[in-house]
């Protein structure tokens, strides 16, 4: 049985989380600290994690991002008693992979955590002989096993959303993805929630990319999604920058 790592200091709170969990066939280990939580996340083979933000001892969006900064490319839930837009979009930016306020509606934790580990297994999959699992494009080299991002022969670190809007925009090379099926791919959301969150992730990643050319071969479709172009095409009038 595959495990998850629950980082709640409330204990009713852990165990409704761990009782969630194990009606979809997961079992739990719990966790109240933050510093022992880094130690368990490295290296540990969880499939996911689960991590409240109102930690006694750390801040939640410093261990996301203490995470994501040694590498550790675990799916992760970030729950938040102080729900608001702005702190959402710190998480996502940290490498949370969802956002949830408390008081958790189970339904929807259910379905969150049940659509991350389909991904994940979607994602394990795709490493057989039927898919390449390196991808090339205009500079840009993606080894989807290695989780590893190089432009021009530079290694780029990129997020865990990050690599999932690169990698998704790679696997279609000339041809426009909707920002509805980035929603669907990248978040496993079936609607657009209202905020600037692909947009903002864009920004990053062609930030990250840098000023060579294959900084410039993510391109906006007005009114419509983004263009991976893989060889620096002429662009169309519809094409933005």
């Amino acid at each position: 049985m595959e495990t998850v790592l629950v980082v709640e200091p409330d204990l009713a709170i852990s165990e409704n989380v761990a009782r969630s969990l194990t009606g979809m066939g997961l079992s739990a280990d719990i966790e109240t600290t933050g510093r022992r939580a880094i130690g368990k996340l490295v290296g540990n083979g969880y499939r996911m994690a689960v991590l409240d933000l109102g930690l006694p001892d750390l801040d939640g969006l410093s261990i996301v991002a203490s995470i994501r900064g040694l590498g550790v490319a675990i799916p992760m839930i970030v729950i938040d008693a102080a729900g608001s837009v702005e702190r959402c979009i710190r998480a996502l930016r940290s490498g949370a992979d969802e956002y949830l306020t408390l008081p958790l509606d189970w339904e929807e934790f259910a379905a969150r955590a049940t659509a991350i580990i389909r991904r994940e297994a979607r994602r394990d999959l795709s490493s057989d002989a039927s898919v390449s699992t390196v991808l090339h494009g205009n500079g840009i080299m993606l080894d989807r096993v290695l989780r590893s991002v190089s432009v021009e022969g530079n290694v780029v670190r990129l997020r865990p959303t990050e690599f999932r809007l690169l990698e998704f925009m790679m696997l279609n090379p000339g041809r426009v993805v909707t920002r509805a099926e980035i929603h669907e791919v990248v978040w496993h959301r079936r609607f657009d929630p209202g905020t600037n969150i692909i947009d903002v992730h864009v920004g990053q990643l062609r930030s990250k990319i840098g000023n060579s050319p294959a900084s410039k071969i993510i391109r906006t479709v007005r009114g419509a999604g983004y263009l991976f172009c893989s060889e620096s095409p002429a662009l169309t009038a519809a094409v933005g920058h």
